[in-house]
């Protein structure tokens, strides 16, 4: 029941033939939500869809000279490792990094996500120094 309803979101994105709107490739954000939401597909066509159509066009989208780097990064590093298919953990380094000069960023924020991963870092060293003994 939930499911469809979120699978119904996407029809609004399509266009009378059942493809996606041209219009999207334009907004890459938006094709980085698209591409990211299609891997909670449990088999739905419509997902499948999203998720060709996302890869393609983030895909030519690296190609941009108006891509600014940190964005670039970000489109390549979802493209080889999506968000739904690793551990949160693992990916909070590489997005802590691409904070520096945003604008819309908050500080307080940052601050806390990069003393948060450090802590769970130096955690994780000392229970392996203790494993390793």
């Amino acid at each position: 029941m939930h499911v469809n309803f979120f699978v119904d979101c996407f029809k609004r994105f399509m266009n009378k033939e059942g493809n996606f709107e041209v219009s999207l490739c334009y907004d890459t954000k938006g094709l980085m939500s698209l591409y990211e939401a299609s891997y909670v597909d449990m088999g739905e066509e419509i997902l499948c869809k999203a998720r060709e159509f996302s890869t393609k066009h983030l895909k030519a989208s690296e190609r941009y000279p108006e891509n600014i780097d940190a964005e670039e990064k970000i489109i390549k590093r979802s493209l080889s490792n999506p968000i739904y298919k690793s551990l949160p953990r693992f990916e909070a380094r590489h997005f802590i990094g691409g904070y520096k000069g945003n604008i819309g960023a908050s500080k307080v924020l940052k601050d806390l996500a990069i003393m948060d991963f450090n802590t769970v870092q130096s955690l994780h060293k000392s229970e392996l120094s203790k494993v390793v003994r």
